[in-house]
C-alpha cells in the first residue's frame, strides 16, 4: 500500500487528470493538515482552525455546541496537541489536530469539520471544505503520528544534521521527516515530489526508489529489510540530542 505526500494531493486537486492515482490510499495526519491549510508557520503555538476531538464527548452533542461558536474557532483545549521542543536548535512548536483530523477524515464527519471551520471567511470555508470533500471523495485513510513515528522522525532529524544542512523552511522538513517516518513505520510506500529528505531516509534503510515520472518518486519501505534495518539502526538507541523532547496530548 501507498502514502501520498502532499505536494500530490495539491496537483491532484487541481487538475483530477494528473496522472498519479490516489483512490483508496493512505495520507498521514500530517499531509492532511498541511492540504487543508490548518498549519500556522507564523503563530507556532495556534492553528488555523481546531478540531473537537471525540474522545467521550457525545458527538451530536458537539455539534449542538457548535452552533453557539458559528462567528468563532473552537477553543484549542477541545482539540489535541503535539508539543515539539527543540532547545532553540530550531523553533518549538504546537501541532494541533493530529488525532481529530483523522477522526473526522476517516468517519467521514464532515458536518463536524463545517462547524470547526464555520468561523472562516467565505473563500477560505470553500477552499478547505471542498479539499475535505475531496480527500473523502478519494476514499483516502488518514494516519495520525504516534511515539513511534516522532521517536523515528527525531534520530533521522540527527543523523541527518551529521552531514546536510537544512532547508530555510525547518518546519516543512520536520514534516517531510515525520511522514517519511509514518510510512518507514507502517511499511507503507511513499509516493512524493520531495526528494533529499526522502533520498536520505531511503538510503538510511538501503531500499530502492521507483522513478513514476523525472518529477514523482516511489520510495518503497514496505520490505521486510526496512523493518531489520530500523531495529538495528535506531530501535537499539536513543536519538543523541537528548535536549529535544515531545509530548502528545489528547484532552
Amino acid at each position: 500500500m501507498e502514502i501520498i505526500d502532499t505536494n500530490i494531493l495539491y496537483y491532484k486537486f487541481k487538475n483530477p487528470k494528473y496522472y498519479i492515482d490516489i483512490r483508496d490510499k493512505n495520507i498521514s495526519s500530517v499531509n492532511a493538515l498541511e492540504f487543508l491549510k490548518n498549519i500556522e508557520k507564523v503563530h507556532t503555538n495556534s492553528a488555523k482552525f481546531y478540531i473537537p476531538l471525540n474522545s467521550g464527548l457525545n458527538f451530536h452533542f458537539g455539534i449542538l455546541i457548535s452552533k453557539f461558536h458559528k462567528n468563532r474557532a473552537f477553543n484549542k483545549r477541545l482539540s489535541d496537541c503535539v508539543t515539539f521542543e527543540f532547545n532553540n536548535d530550531f523553533p518549538s512548536y504546537n501541532l494541533y489536530n493530529n488525532l481529530s483530523v483523522q477522526q473526522v477524515i476517516n468517519n467521514k464527519q464532515n458536518e463536524l469539520l463545517k462547524a470547526s471551520i464555520n468561523f472562516l471567511a467565505k473563500e477560505d470555508f470553500k477552499d478547505i471544505y471542498s479539499k475535505y470533500n475531496f480527500l473523502i471523495d478519494n476514499n483516502l485513510n488518514c494516519i495520525s503520528l504516534e511515539q513511534i513515528d516522532v521517536d523515528l522522525a527525531l534520530e533521522l532529524l540527527n543523523k541527518f544534521l551529521l552531514n546536510h544542512s537544512l532547508k530555510d523552511d525547518f518546519r516543512n522538513c520536520w514534516n517531510d521527516l515525520l511522514i517519511a517516518s509514518i510510512a518507514v513505520n507502517r511499511n507503507l510506500n511513499l509516493v512524493s515530489k520531495d526528494k533529499l529528505l526522502n533520498q536520505f531516509v531511503s538510503a538510511e534503510f538501503g531500499i530502492k526508489e521507483k522513478r513514476i515520472t523525472n518529477e514523482v518518486t516511489e520510495y518503497n519501505f514496505s520490505s521486510n529489510e526496512v523493518t531489520e534495518r530500523k531495529h538495528e539502526k535506531f530501535e537499539s538507541k536513543g536519538y543523541i540530542n537528548r535536549s529535544w523532547n515531545y509530548r502528545l496530548k489528547t484532552k
